[in-house]
């Protein structure tokens, strides 16, 4: 481990440390309600390409924002026959660090933004609308082809306190190319500290409440995504990167405070399959860590139960917990 990276585990390590000593528990503020803003650093630990001598693994950090641009006078109830009407700006940047020689040391840079158009009438069925633009590029020969477009739209209708489900349809990336997919989702709470969440084709998860402030979760979701790269093999300098797997993973969720949460997480990639242009390998099975730090603005209200959820939940694989 170099100074670099020792320095850093430390100043974590001392964070962490402080703020269990002074916490003071309470449900965190709405996700959709509150502006927040969420940051990670993750390891994906560089694994043997098929019969190359090259690895492909990648170090990343990343920072995501969320805030409301539009609440309607009835945001927080929804009730009687006033619809609710809500507009959220949702923004994410991170720096991917390739290792492992089967791509150049450049850094890469995804970028995202983008915003939801929500609607509901009544307590139990949402309607919501999401679209985002995507720059994914060599960090130092950022260009706007390599910008694309993500989206979905669904309606989740709440039946009672214990099930929900969700339909709709995603046009995501995150399968390595840009497809447009159904949703199909359910929520379960078999006992008031269990959750089961599966959200097809994004993500399925078991979640464990031993309290307000802390949970685990164990989770199947989707990694992937394409880059515009310099790519010097075979004569290519100008080419698009993809790559796709399935990460195995469980999450801790600790809420250190009322707005500050963090959120450690430890798994397993399948192999990873790679493409540069019509080249195709694949990299062996390997291991992943991500830390995720998250503070949320304001404090919780109460709201209509159909609203509790991030609306990350269906525009990355990176789902959040639901509020308990």
């Amino acid at each position: 481990m170099n100074l670099k990276k020792f320095i850093t585990l430390h100043f974590l390590l001392s964070l962490l440390q402080v703020s269990i000593v002074s916490a003071q528990v309470w449900p965190g503020p709405h996700p959709l309600l509150s502006s927040h803003i969420k940051m990670n650093v993750e390891s994906h630990i560089a694994s043997q390409v098929d019969t190359l001598e090259d690895k492909f693994g990648y170090e990343k950090a990343e920072i995501q924002f969320g805030f409301p641009l539009y609440k309607g006078k009835d945001w927080l109830t929804s009730n009687g026959n006033t619809p609710l009407i809500g507009v959220t700006l949702q923004g994410a940047a991170a720096i991917i660090q390739p290792v492992g020689g089967f791509l150049s040391s450049d850094k890469l840079l995804r970028a995202r933004l983008g915003s939801n158009f929500i609607y509901s009438k009544g307590l139990r069925n949402l309607y919501m609308v999401s679209l985002q633009g995507i720059l994914a590029h060599e960090l130092n020969e950022i260009s706007l082809n390599g910008l694309y477009m993500n989206g979905s739209a669904f309606w989740r209708h709440r039946q009672n306190d214990e099930f929900d489900w969700t339909v709709g349809v995603a046009y995501t990336s995150v399968y390595a190319y840009n497809k447009l997919l159904p949703i199909i989702g359910l929520q379960y709470r078999p006992t008031k500290e269990d959750l089961i969440s599966i959200l097809l084709p994004i993500t399925i998860q078991y979640t464990h409440f031993f309290s307000n402030a802390t949970s685990i979760s164990a989770t199947i979701k989707p990694n992937g995504g394409f880059y515009n790269v310099h790519y010097p093999e075979n004569d290519i300098n100008d080419a698009t990167f993809r790559h796709k797997n399935m990460l195995i993973a469980v999450i801790l969720n600790h809420k250190l405070s009322y707005q500050f949460s963090i959120q450690p997480e430890l798994g397993i990639q399948t192999n990873t399959k790679l493409f540069v242009n019509d080249f195709s390998t694949q990299s062996a099975t390997s291991v992943f860590a991500r830390i995720a730090f998250r503070y949320k603005f304001g404090r919780r209200v109460n709201v209509a139960p159909i609203l509790d959820f991030d609306p990350a939940d269906f525009t990355t694989a990176d789902s959040e917990t639901p509020e308990k």
